[in-house]
Formats: structure tokens, sequence, C-alpha cells
């Protein structure tokens, strides 16, 4: 596994178009510390961002989960006492 490189951020180490001193091959030669919304920085940060919603998703789904076997517990009890 390679060492993570983050910057601005975004762990970069698995850039196809970094080079070893950091400087960006797309396009134009620039400094990967030099610029913080390059393409690969974008779709990693992007990535982060679902992985956080589809995170939140499963949280709240569990959540709700509960709530309703909750209700559903409370039900039956309801029932079971007439």
């Amino acid at each position: 596994m390679t060492e993570p490189i983050i910057i601005n951020g975004v762990d970069v180490s698995e850039c196809d178009f970094r080079t070893l001193e950091n400087i960006c091959r797309v396009g134009i030669v620039c400094f990967c510390n030099e610029f913080p919304n390059c393409y690969y920085k974008q779709f990693k940060r992007t990535q982060q961002e679902l992985q956080q919603a589809m995170d939140n998703y499963v949280k709240a789904t569990n959540y709700y989960e509960d709530k309703l076997a909750q209700i559903k517990r409370i039900i039956n009890e309801v029932e079971n006492e007439r």
C-alpha cells in the first residue's frame, strides 16, 4: 500500500499525473500544492462526500428502522392488553 500524501486535505498518492516531486503533468506543469482544485482532488473530494452521504443514509435508515420496530412493539403490547 502506498504511503498517503495529503495535499489540500486530499490523499494524492494514487494520482496518475503527479510526479515524485509533486508536480502535476496534466496539460501544463503545475505544482500540486498550488492547485487545490485540480481534477483529481475534486474527484477524491466528491468520493469522500459520497461516502459520508452513504454513511449518513445508513445511520438514518437504522435509526428509523429501530423507531418503527419500537412503534410496532408498542402497538402489539396495546393490542394484547385488550
